[in-house]
């Protein structure tokens, strides 16, 4: 999407809901600083992801990359994170 369309997309009040209701919850439960700075990161790269999404579905449509992209986009420290917080003693390499 190109930088000028960004703040014209606005998106639903359901999905800006999810969004604050995550954003609130990082506050809340994400005391380290380093994991609070890989989760915010995740979570505007998620909104942007959205955004995508809601402007490229009234143009051409939106196409499987749009959404795998986020997967892409978030930050090693961020997969970092979720693996030690979800999948302690598995071994994961990225």
């Amino acid at each position: 999407m190109p930088a000028s369309e960004v703040p014209k997309v606005v998106l639903t009040a359901s999905v800006r809901s999810e969004l604050d209701r995550l954003r609130e919850m990082l506050k809340q439960q994400c005391t380290v600083a380093d994991n609070l700075e890989h989760c915010s990161a995740a979570l505007r790269d998620l909104d942007e992801i959205f955004r995508n999404l809601r402007y490229f579905t009234h143009r051409d449509g939106p196409e499987s990359g749009h959404v795998c992209r986020w997967m892409v986009m978030v930050t090693k420290g961020y997969k970092r994170y979720v693996a030690c917080r979800f999948f302690s003693g598995i071994p994961l390499h990225f």
